[in-house]
């Protein structure tokens, strides 16, 4: 499912018009022209929860040591901070539903 697709069934399960549920998922995802607010809750440190869904947060992977693809040389990667979803145990036991 795309985002042309998510906004025609999120349209048939409510009331709103494509534009305002576009404006919605361009607010909560972004767009090319900004950040949207899960992205700019990560940067601040902060985690954002759905309930039935999950929670996205960020976390804090360590520097450690790696190969240069090309050269073999050993190099060494700083510390980076990276977005993870940790899904909800109603969500998953939905999946597993048989």
């Amino acid at each position: 499912m795309n985002k042309r697709e998510l906004i025609l069934e999120l349209q048939s399960r409510t009331k709103l018009s494509q534009k305002d549920i576009n404006a919605i998922l361009d607010a909560l995802f972004g767009n090319t022209k900004q950040q949207g607010i899960i992205a700019e809750q990560l940067k601040m440190g902060q985690s954002l929860t759905l309930p039935g869904f999950g929670t996205f947060a960020s976390r804090i992977r360590g520097e450690r040591k790696g190969k240069h693809p090309n050269t073999g040389k050993t190099i060494h990667i700083p510390s980076k901070r990276m977005p993870f979803i940790r899904f909800s145990k109603k969500l998953k036991s939905y999946l597993n539903e048989s």
